[in-house]
């Protein structure tokens, strides 16, 4: 009994030692980011950013040692005591608890001081366009009704030079994206973002809870703070709940897939209609020969097809093919920062003039994008269905690095790949603390560059696949010589 009330007290005083380290971290670290910034002169960013920067460079910080010392601490747990595995239980609690916290004040923000992008300007202005019956890809449908709409703010003249998103281009996504939104069309600004945010929660909390039964399905206690505290301090998760993205949904879906791939094709299929860059799973499943995997992913996608035609009517499902929104897309769009994506990180890097073309014919991204390609789906077709799952993470990251539209918040699904690698690793080299050490790095630099992140990512994935593929060689070389009389 006293054994277990001393187990409790540790439990706890960890747990409140991790929040107040938390807290002491920001609140010290912050005036010091901010005085150093301004020393730098306001060349360096306005002065009015300096806090907000200083906020994102102590959050990248602080998650990024956070995630390291609670993977190398889950790595060592065997050889803990049972006082030093209740400390790291309280602290994996903390660590928890302290990224909750922060996006619950982001979601209270979203309240307080709401912003047009992505939610107002998108999906809800998108989802109320289809809410009542109009086509969804015509410009002046969305003008229509922007210029009814009951918004508890005064849009300011930013809005109208920079953000103005689907007023000036329609609905983005194909017609069976609008199945998410629709509804939220038939409620007031306030109530359908209440009602997002509530369904972003939940998604979130299942989010956890497959990535607790995919990577720590020990059941041990500490494997549900950790599983929560690596996804709550994803910079991109924050980034998430920012601009009230799918990008949970999608992680979500992936996750189906990745625990019951290939028999969760129709998973795939969702996540195809989520965000148009996931169909890089039914490129996967061509690769792996997996036959009867696209059957069902070719099924699903039928009928979401069909669903989506009686819901909507052919004339506007037509629409997305004959009135297509991208083409109307601002520039800026695709050189704007939270744009992550490979194509602009090399627009933004060459000032390339793409007024009158695509920038999709820059001759460096098509260089570029091809030989990433090439290596991804030869190392995916030549993998043992042992690494399935490797090959897996590489084509999800390559689909980011390559989507013209990757913006900072879909780094998220980095996260399976980065704890893939670190349980392949933990056991089989040495160094214990190098995934625990790189993931750290991820999650730092997710708050320079995404962009880098994301290409850190893919580079290691690669890696690992050519380590087992020559591994795999290796070892069938050693049998055939062996097996010779």
């Amino acid at each position: 009994m006293r054994s277990d009330r001393s187990h409790l007290v540790f439990v706890f005083a960890a747990l409140l030692m991790t929040l107040a380290a938390f807290e002491m971290i920001t609140l010290l670290a912050q005036p010091l980011l901010v005085h150093g910034l301004n020393f730098l002169g306001t060349r360096f960013a306005p002065s009015h950013n300096l806090a907000e920067l200083a906020d994102l460079a102590i959050r990248g910080l602080l998650a990024g040692a956070a995630v390291f010392a609670l993977l190398l601490g889950w790595s060592y747990r065997e050889v803990f005591s049972r006082k030093h595995s209740a400390i790291f239980l309280g602290a994996a609690w903390g660590t928890t608890l302290a990224p909750a916290h922060w996006l619950g004040e982001r979601f209270y923000h979203n309240f307080t001081h709401p912003h047009f992008f992505d939610f107002i300007c998108c999906f809800f202005l998108s989802g109320t366009v289809a809410a009542h019956g109009l086509n969804f890809y015509d410009p002046a449908n969305h003008q229509a009704i922007f210029d009814n709409l009951q918004l508890p703010f005064t849009p300011g003249p930013d809005f109208f030079e920079e953000d103005r998103g689907d007023l000036d281009t329609g609905f983005l996504y194909p017609p069976p994206t609008m199945l998410y939104f629709v509804s939220l069309g038939y409620f007031d600004v306030l109530t359908a973002q209440l009602i997002w945010s509530v369904v972003s929660v939940l998604v979130l909390v299942l989010d956890i809870v497959l990535l607790r039964a995919i990577f720590f399905p020990a059941g041990e206690a500490a494997s549900w703070p950790l599983a929560a505290s690596v996804l709550l301090l994803c910079p991109a998760t924050y980034r998430t709940v920012f601009f009230l993205q799918t990008t949970f949904i999608v992680l979500f879906l992936l996750l189906l897939f990745w625990r019951a791939q290939p028999r969760g094709a129709a998973w795939a299929a969702v996540a195809m209609f989520t965000k148009p860059f996931m169909g890089i799973l039914a490129i996967w499943l061509l690769l792996r020969r997996q036959w009867r995997a696209l059957f069902w992913f070719t099924l699903t996608a039928a009928a979401i097809c069909i669903v989506t035609l009686l819901t909507f009517g052919p004339a506007i499902f037509q629409s997305y093919f004959t009135n297509n929104s991208v083409p109307r897309l601002h520039n800026v769009v695709y050189i704007e920062s939270p744009n992550q994506s490979l194509l602009a990180a090399i627009l933004r890097l060459t000032d390339y003039d793409f007024s009158y073309s695509s920038p999709l014919l820059h001759p460096v991204f098509l260089l570029t994008a091809s030989l990433l390609g090439l290596i991804t789906f030869f190392l995916a077709h030549r993998a043992r269905e042992q690494d399935s799952r490797l090959t897996l993470g590489l084509m999800v990251v390559f689909a980011l690095l390559v989507y013209p539209a990757t913006w900072n918040h879909l780094s998220l699904l980095l996260v399976p790949s980065l704890l893939l690698m670190y349980t392949m690793l933990q056991r089989s080299t040495a160094a214990s603390w190098l995934m625990p050490a790189f993931t750290a790095a991820v999650y730092a630099g997710m708050q320079v560059s995404s962009f880098i992140a994301n290409l850190v990512v893919w580079a290691a994935l690669a890696a690992l696949c050519v380590r087992q593929l020559v591994s795999n060689r290796a070892g069938s070389s050693w049998n055939a010589s062996s097996s010779e009389p």
